[in-house]
């Protein structure tokens, strides 16, 4: 965390990455970072060809230029050296997230999914033009409708930010009072006046929010009633989200992308939390995933224990381990979740609830069936 200033993310997706790099690009990053035997790779892709069956007949042979052969187990590797390259050349650049006591760098990167990490918009504008020349060469693309920006206030800023930002809820609980007709407590866009006026607009204000319906936002998709809402916001923005500060204005090849405050859940290289490390969505998330798999297991009784196992150590096991070492688990959601993945085995073995949870958890040589805990499954991930 910064202790001063401002942080700026933008989330960049790549659209069908691992078949949109060119490659004599790719050959040649190989090359340059010193990768012996490039020609054999090279005769290997230039020397296959593809063709389609149409009408029972095949088609001519197609030569491919793009992307990276699907199946092969060099592929991946291939795709981490060629986005390395964009990677350094960002590195270069010496704009850094100026998080204190921490290592400069400004991106993340997982599969194909890039972050960029810098202290103001200026920069957050000149590292998505490096992209986008590395793209222009390459042959990548970005996904402006899955990118976004998001940012967070720390310190003294957090504490500005945070003033400017009452103030205009004040402003906007004004306009909202003065659109019902409520023009008795205002004085033209300031906040409501002390008196008994005061005391007459809330009880009117109290009667409209009992007659008001739940309604989405937009920003943070949390379902709350309207009186959370600024009704004269066209985008149906909560206070919690209308008050929270994001950046304005970052671009990518032109085209505007989306802001939230930090403070929103956003999809992080895969993981569902915001800036401030909230993981409670992830949690809520692998949570479900996890009823779903013991209702399916419930619901299909009829299959075979292997079968079931198979379920569980494809579905389960993964669900849980790949987001477990990077996020929070409180122990009462711990607890919850631990109950679920007992109860999904309980339905792998087609045990009744009531059976005690010891048949499941005690070794084998005591006469249990020694299931892997969702802790055992945490400690194995890390």
């Amino acid at each position: 965390m910064k202790n001063d200033g401002t942080l700026i993310r933008v989330d960049l997706d790549f659209k069908n990455a691992f078949n949109s790099a060119g490659h004599s690009c790719l050959w040649m990053i190989l090359e340059l970072f010193g990768v012996p035997d490039v020609w054999l790779l090279k005769n290997i892709y230039e020397k296959s060809s593809m063709r389609v069956q149409v009408g029972g007949e095949d088609t001519a042979a197609i030569q491919l230029d793009t992307g990276t052969v699907q199946g092969s187990v060099l592929s991946p590797l291939l795709f981490d050296l060629f986005i390395n390259a964009l990677l350094r050349l960002l590195d270069s650049t010496g704009i850094f997230h100026m998080v204190r006591n921490a290592p400069d760098w400004n991106h993340q990167a997982f599969a194909d999914d890039l972050s960029l990490y810098t202290e103001n918009t200026a920069d957050a504008d000149i590292l998505p033009r490096l992209v986008h020349q590395f793209q222009e060469w390459s042959g990548l693309k970005i996904s402006t409708k899955k990118s976004l920006a998001s940012g967070a206030l720390y310190g003294r800023e957090a504490r500005r930010g945070k003033a400017i930002a009452n103030a205009k809820a004040r402003r906007a609980k004004a306009r909202t009072a003065k659109s019902r007709g409520l023009t008795a407590a205002c004085q033209g866009d300031e906040a409501f006046a002390p008196g008994e006026q005061d005391l007459q607009v809330e009880g009117a204000v109290h009667t409209i929010r009992r007659n008001t319906t739940k309604i989405m936002c937009k920003t943070c998709g949390i379902v709350q009633e309207s009186h959370h809402l600024y009704v004269t916001d066209p985008e149906r923005c909560c206070q919690q989200c209308a008050t929270s500060w994001s950046p304005k204005d970052i671009e990518h090849e032109g085209v505007r992308l989306k802001t939230t405050p930090g403070r929103s859940t956003t999809r992080l290289l895969g993981i569902h939390q915001s800036m401030w490390l909230d993981s409670s969505a992830q949690r809520r998330k692998v949570i479900d995933g996890a009823i779903e798999v013991a209702s399916y297991l419930h619901k299909n009784e009829d299959l075979q224990i292997d079968q079931a196992l198979k379920v569980v150590s494809m579905c389960l096991l993964p669900l849980f381990s790949f987001s477990a070492p990077l996020i929070r688990w409180p122990e009462a959601d711990f607890k919850i979740f631990n109950a679920i993945w007992l109860r999904a085995y309980k339905n792998t073995w087609n045990i009744v609830r009531s059976t005690a949870a010891c048949l499941l958890t005690f070794p084998r040589e005591n006469g249990g069936l020694q299931v892997k805990l969702p802790l055992v499954t945490l400690f194995d991930s890390m």
